[in-house]
C-alpha cells in the first residue's frame, strides 16, 4: 500500500495489492484493484481472469462474464477462460450460453473433467437424460472413482426410472467412499422409490452432513435425541425442516410418543399451529416467525431435540406399516360451520382445485401445472373451489372468461382454515403440494396428479399410497406428456 502511494502508478504494487485481496477473500477490494491495473495492462489476460473470478465470488456473473469474454476474444483457445465463462453462464442461468461455452472446452481439451461434469449438469437439469449420461461416464473415464459423477450417473437412471441401474451406482459410489455423504444420502431415493421406507429414512439421516442440504430452523442447545435415550420424564423440542406437506405428513409419527412420559414442544411453520393444535392437544406448538429463517418470538429449552423430518426413522422401531394412514387431522369446527355457510350445498359437487405449489420449490416445474391447462380436461357440473391462497391476476382472467366451468376462488387464511374449506368438500383436485397432504391427513378424498418422476415419497406404480387411504394417484406414464395425469385425474371426479 505504502508503495502505491508514494508511486501511484507503479504498476507491479496494484498487482500484488489487487492479488493480495483476492487470496484474503476481499473480493471488492480486489476488484477495484484490478480494474486499476487493467488500466495499465488493458491486454493482460491474468489479471482480466482474476477480475472475473472476483465478480464470481460477489454473485456478480453478468460482469463476470464480460471479462471472460473479453480474455476469448483475444485468445479463442484460452481452455481456462472458456470454463470460467460457461461458469458465468451457468451462475446467470444461461444454460444454452453455459453448455456452448463447456463444449468449446471439450473440443479442445477432450479430457477436460470439469467441463464434462458440468455439461452433464446442465442435460440432467434440462432433462436430456441420456445426453447427460455421455457426458458423466466421459467425465469418470477422466477421473474413475470420482463419487460425485457416479452419483449422478446414479440419478439419471433414477429420473429415467431404472431405479436398479441407479442404486447400483449409488452403491458404487459408496464402495468408491464408504464414508461420503453425498453417496449415503443419494441412496435413499431409490430406496424410498422401491417402497423401502426404513432404509430409505436410514440413510436421508445422511443430510445433516451435506453441506447447504437443511434448512437450519432451530439450532437450540440441546442435544440430538438418537431415538434411543430414554425421554422419560423429560420434553423433547421437534422442529419443522422443511416444506408445509412434510409437516403434514410427518406429523403422524408423533402419536409414538405418551404424553405422560414425554413432553413434546414442536417448532411449526407459520399457519400450522391452529390446526395441528386440534388434532394433537397434548404437544406444544410453537409458530417460527418467519418459515425460512426459523426466527422464534421466545426462547424454548427441552432436554433434547431432533427434526420433524427424521421421526419417522427415530421412532422406526415402533412400526412395521406407516401410522396413521386413514387420516390424523381434522378441522376445527369454527372452521367447518363457517365455510359451510360459504360453499353451501346446491346439489353439486363441490371439488377443490390446486394446479401449481412452491416456485421456490426444486422440482416446481415438474409437479405445477398451467391453470389453463387443468380447465381444459375438467368436466362441466361439479362447483369448483380453488384452493390457491395466491391466484394470479392471469388465472382470474382465464377463471372469469371461462363460460363452462363455476370456478370461485375464495379467500383464504391459515391452514385450518383451508382445512375447514376442504372438509366441506366432496374431493380435492391437485398437483403434488400441501393442500393434497392436508385433504390426506383430513381422510378427505384426494385426487393428486404426479410428474413423470414423482417426489420420493409416492413411489413408481399404482394408484393408491401407504401414506393417505383416501388419495389416488394418477401418474405421468409418458416422459413427454404431463396432460395424460391431468386427464386420467380429471376423469376420476366423475367417480367421486
Amino acid at each position: 500500500m505504502e508503495a502505491i502511494r508514494l508511486q501511484p502508478n507503479l504498476e507491479s504494487a496494484v498487482y500484488n495489492l489487487a492479488n493480495l485481496y483476492f487470496q484474503t477473500g476481499r473480493y471488492d477490494k480486489a476488484v477495484t484493484q484490478f480494474q486499476a491495473f487493467l488500466k495499465y495492462r488493458p491486454n493482460d489476460l491474468s489479471a482480466a481472469l482474476r477480475l472475473g473470478e472476483s465478480y464470481l465470488k460477489l454473485a456478480r456473473p453478468k460482469q463476470a462474464a464480460d471479462c471472460f469474454q473479453r480474455i476469448v476474444d483475444l485468445d479463442p483457445k484460452d481452455t481456462r477462460a472458456l470454463f470460467m465463462l460457461g461458469t458465468a453462464f451457468r451462475a446467470s442461468k444461461q444454460d444454452n450460453a453455459a453448455f456452448h461455452s463447456f463444449s468449446k472446452v471439450v473440443d479442445l481439451d477432450a479430457n477436460h473433467f470439469d467441463a464434462l461434469f458440468n455439461l452433464g449438469n446442465i442435460c440432467r437439469d434440462l432433462g436430456k437424460l441420456q445426453d447427460a449420461l455421455v457426458h458423466y461416464e466421459r467425465a469418470l473415464a477422466c477421473r474413475p472413482g470420482h463419487v460425485s459423477t457416479m452419483c449422478n450417473i446414479g440419478l439419471c437412471h433414477v429420473h429415467l426410472r431404472e431405479i436398479d441401474c441407479g442404486q447400483t451406482w449409488f452403491e458404487k459410489a459408496i464402495q468408491s467412499e464408504p464414508e461420503n455423504p453425498e453417496a449415503r444420502y443419494m441412496i435413499s431415493l431409490p430406496r424410498f422409490l422401491s417402497g423401502d421406507f426404513k432404509a430409505g429414512f436410514a440413510a436421508a439421516e445422511w443430510r445433516f452432513q451435506l453441506p447447504g442440504q437443511i434448512r437450519v430452523m432451530y439450532a437450540g442447545p440441546e442435544p440430538v435425541w438418537d431415538g434411543q435415550t430414554s425421554l422419560d420424564n423429560k420434553r423433547l423440542i421437534i422442529h419443522a425442516e422443511q416444506g408445509f406437506g412434510d409437516s403434514i405428513m410427518m406429523l403422524r409419527f408423533v402419536s409414538f410418543f405418551n404424553p405422560k412420559r414425554t413432553r413434546v414442544t414442536m417448532l411449526v411453520q407459520r399457519g400450522l399451529k391452529r390446526l395441528f393444535e386440534e388434532s394433537f392437544n397434548d404437544i406444544e406448538f410453537v409458530e417460527f416467525n418467519d418459515n425460512q429463517t426459523g426466527q422464534l418470538t421466545s426462547k424454548v429449552r427441552g432436554d433434547a431435540q431432533c427434526s420433524l423430518m427424521s421421526l419417522a426413522h427415530l421412532t422406526a422401531s415402533y412400526w412395521s406399516e406407516l401410522p396413521n394412514s386413514a387420516g390424523y387431522l381434522r378441522s376445527p369446527t369454527r372452521d367447518i360451520e363457517k365455510w359451510s355457510k360459504v360453499i353451501a350445498a346446491d346439489g353439486s359437487k363441490r371439488i377443490g382445485l390446486v394446479w401449481r405449489g412452491s416456485s421456490s420449490h426444486v422440482n416446481d416445474h415438474n409437479r405445477s401445472v398451467d391453470l389453463c391447462d387443468m380447465m381444459q380436461y375438467l368436466p362441466p357440473g361439479p362447483r369448483y373451489i380453488a384452493l390457491q391462497k395466491d391466484v394470479s391476476d392471469k388465472e382470474h382472467i382465464a377463471i372469469a372468461n371461462e363460460s363452462l366451468l363455476r370456478i370461485e376462488t375464495p379467500k383464504l387464511g391459515d391452514f385450518a382454515d383451508t382445512a375447514g374449506l376442504c372438509s366441506n368438500l366432496d374431493a380435492v383436485l391437485s398437483v403434488d403440494t400441501s393442500v393434497a397432504h392436508l385433504a390426506g391427513a383430513l381422510g378427505v378424498p384426494a385426487i393428486v396428479a404426479l410428474p413423470y418422476v414423482p417426489d420420493w415419497r409416492w413411489g413408481l406404480s399404482g394408484s393408491k399410497t401407504v401414506w393417505y387411504s383416501s388419495m389416488t394417484l394418477c401418474r405421468q406414464n409418458d416422459v413427454n406428456s404431463r396432460s395424460l395425469a391431468l386427464k386420467d385425474a380429471t376423469s376420476k371426479l366423475v367417480d367421486e
